[in-house]
């Protein structure tokens, strides 16, 4: 089977559950296209660029430059500009030549960009959802609530991560329940070596990785550890990443006067991230809405790649997040942005002795083992591709 796999980017470091997603599809050879590959990115010798050869740059800079000087107006001129030569110059021809069987679109506004591929070469076309594509682009360009109408009765399936996002599509967009397919994506759990941490009553070490931005709830991480600390002395935060919120959220800390319980980190590789997460006792990721209605959609893959090592979570009852974390059994969930009983999770955790922490742990391994392979998931996007296809 020959699939062409679709992308905006490939590909940000971020995004590691899409390169697993795709070389862990077993009987499958991966073909890939972008506006724009990354250097030095996710990929693998299996896989071919549809454009004949892999890109080594991104764009330059003096381009960067000239597109942001474009209006609106303009930049989308360009960018369907670049979107007819994509289809008719590289990806047609090479969906003929190379015989693809199937067209795997990856972001929902992409999947429309794309549907003159479907249209022009009769392909069976699958879309999926991921995260900012299910709310926040149609609340910010209104035009992509019918466009997404558009996709959903053009598409042969849709693709999301839990029963939250099928949902949206279900009840915002009017999607046919028999076309949205649930596919968990899914980390590689037998290589994510199981720590059994000696965690005592009394001491806590929180850690929370992922960009600053307002739909990860740092702030409430922020505020929930500062309430937290006057009943619990021997309590730490670090928080691991990078974005446009970093420097709000040191002053937040600054200004509730935690310098000393609070560390940043820019940057952690996923190859020693198990290695990184032995030195905390629980996972914190107080997911939320933003103000512009960006969300996770699905939920963060790294909830799972934490619970791989044992390492239980505090999060929210967001998208589906429940899915990833049980409430009571591998993590505790409480209610988007509120504080008082994140601050009570976080007291509960810092008090819990040996034996019930191990007990979190175990389960949470456990349930990410049972749920979240990503060779399972993998198999299980294989059968529904074989589906679609006959």
């Amino acid at each position: 089977m020959k699939i062409l796999h679709l992308f905006n980017t490939y590909l940000p470091k971020t995004q590691t559950w899409a390169f697993n997603l795709l070389r862990f599809t077993p009987e499958v050879e991966v073909f890939i296209g972008a506006y724009r590959f990354l250097p030095n990115s996710w990929w693998d010798d299996r896989f071919t660029a549809v454009s004949g050869s892999l890109p080594k740059r991104i764009v330059g800079f003096k381009e960067k430059v000239a597109y942001r000087i474009l209006n609106e107006e303009q930049r989308a001129k360009r960018r369907r500009r670049k979107q007819r030569q994509l289809i008719d110059k590289i990806w047609a021809p090479a969906i003929t030549a190379n015989e693809i069987d199937l067209v795997h679109v990856h972001f929902a506004n992409v999947g429309w960009e794309f549907l003159e591929l479907k249209r022009q070469t009769g392909i069976p076309y699958v879309v999926s959802f991921y995260g900012m594509d299910y709310e926040y682009i149609p609340y910010h360009k209104p035009a992509f609530i019918n466009r997404y109408k558009e996709l959903l009765k053009e598409a042969d399936a849709i693709f999301c991560e839990g029963p939250h996002g099928k949902k949206i599509l279900i009840d915002r967009y009017g999607a046919g329940p028999d076309k949205v397919k649930v596919v968990p994506l899914g980390v590689e759990v037998d290589k994510i070596p199981f720590y059994e941490r000696l965690k005592q009553s009394g001491q806590l070490r929180l850690v929370q990785i992922a960009s600053f931005v307002e739909k990860k709830g740092h702030e409430y991480s922020i505020r929930a550890l500062a309430n937290a600390q006057t009943t619990c002395p021997n309590i730490e935060l670090t928080l691991v990443g990078k974005g446009p919120l970093l420097e709000d959220l040191k002053k937040l800390v600054t200004d509730l006067g935690i310098e000393e319980k609070v560390a940043f980190v820019p940057f952690i590789d996923y190859a020693t991230l198990s290695v990184f997460l032995l030195d905390f006792d629980v996972f914190i990721h107080p997911s939320c809405y933003s103000a512009e209605r960006d969300c996770e959609g699905g939920a963060p893959v790294v909830l799972l790649d934490a619970q791989a090592t044992g390492l239980p979570v505090i999060a929210t009852y967001h998208c589906d997040i429940p899915a990833e974390v049980v409430d009571g059994k591998t993590g505790l969930l409480v209610q988007e942005k509120d504080v008082p009983a994140l601050t009570e999770a976080i007291a509960e955790f810092y008090a819990m002795d040996s034996v019930t922490y191990q007990g979190y742990a175990r389960r949470a391994r456990t349930h990410v083992k049972e749920c979240f392979s990503v060779s399972e998931n993998a198999n299980r996007n294989l059968k529904l591709y074989q589906q679609i296809i006959r």
